[in-house]
């Protein structure tokens, strides 16, 4: 759209429940110069319906219909019709503060930066959890000299913010670069930031918490870790991030993937007790990701490195914790059965 600064990427899939929530909320920006884009992916309930309804009566959003795809597709898709300087990307079921656009494009603005961050509020059913990330503000030239410890700190920690919905990205930044998201089944957007970095962007952080990610029993994490095996999908992704960061040839390599490998085994036993896995179906899925290509070799590289270590100093881990994720590491390595503890990544 002439004169839209931000363009509002959403794929939705059958969120006719909660899609209207989230357009409401973009509606009322108190920053006014955007676009919407809603990527339909076939759905078969009123998730057309109530897009197209804010497409007739706000000549802000528009709607497309898109052959089916994973939502890293359907954000490639809104991606080339944006008409924009600047790229945002929305769930269909969560909701935007209501200064989030407006600060963002301030802090890109004054930052010259290529990509903003910020921080987000956790909302479950019964609790809340603000700034879940505790981002403070922040703006960094990535480099080959800081970039594995950027990673560690803020795209692997222990709350992580490694999210497309997260950021506002400068277009032509994202174009320079040609990364695209991948066609898989989670942690695109994880996947997507990890190889955007690797070009060395400014980025910007504000601690404001200007996102509401809403937590659902029935959300696509959650019924992907009940019907899959999340240590097939977890190592598809790892396997295009390997082939990706060893293309680049660069020091970062070795410890952004060691740590990036064990975090995929913490993010298998955190999303597996969330869908409330029984604990075979766990170890299942944590031995299906050891039999990888290269994820015990990364592993091992993590113990003898060090990297574990660093990564607990960096973010302040207590040393008995430190320990509990080298011993997690060492029955991965012995291909011994882990006895899941539900407080291992709280």
């Amino acid at each position: 759209m002439a004169g839209s600064k931000i363009s509002v990427i959403i794929p939705a899939w059958n969120a006719g429940e909660y899609l209207e929530r989230c357009l409401l909320s973009i509606q009322k920006q108190t920053f006014t110069a955007f676009e919407v884009i809603v990527v339909d992916v076939e759905s078969t309930d009123n998730t057309a319906a109530i897009a197209q309804e804010y497409a007739r009566n706000d000549e802000r959003f528009f709607y497309y219909k898109y052959v089916f795809s994973r939502c890293g597709i359907g954000r490639n898709f809104g991606m080339e019709k944006a008409a924009s300087p600047f790229i945002a990307f929305a769930d269909a079921d969560d909701t935007l503060e209501p200064d989030m656009l407006e600060t963002m494009y301030s802090v890109a603005t004054t930052e010259n930066a290529d990509i903003v961050v910020c921080d987000f509020n956790m909302i479950y059913p019964d609790k809340h959890i603000t700034s879940f990330s505790q981002l403070q503000d922040l703006t960094i030239d990535l480099s080959l000299e800081n970039f594995a410890e950027y990673y560690f700190r803020y795209n692997a920690g222990p709350k992580p913010n490694n999210y497309a919905w997260s950021r506002l990205y400068r277009s032509d930044f994202i174009q320079k670069t040609g990364i695209r998201y991948e066609d898989v089944l989670t942690s695109e957007d994880h996947l997507f930031n990890l190889m955007l970095s690797c070009s060395m962007p400014r980025i910007s952080h504000t601690a404001k918490s200007l996102y509401n990610y809403i937590q659902r029993e029935d959300s696509s994490v959650r019924q992907t870790a009940r019907l899959t095996n999340q240590g097939k999908i977890y190592f598809s992704v790892f396997d295009i991030a390997r082939k990706f960061l060893e293309s680049v040839d660069s020091d970062f390599v070795s410890p952004i993937l060691s740590i990036y490998a064990f975090t995929r085994i913490r993010s298998i036993i955190f999303y597996g007790q969330l869908a409330s896995l029984p604990e075979d179906k766990l170890q299942e899925a944590i031995t299906s990701f050891l039999e990888g290509e290269k994820v015990e070799y990364y592993l091992s590289v993590c113990n003898e490195k060090g990297y574990i270590r660093d990564y607990c100093r960096i973010n302040d881990i207590h040393s008995e914790h430190e320990q509990l994720f080298k011993d997690i590491l060492t029955l991965c390595l012995k291909n011994k059965t882990i006895t899941i503890d539900k407080s291992w990544f709280s």
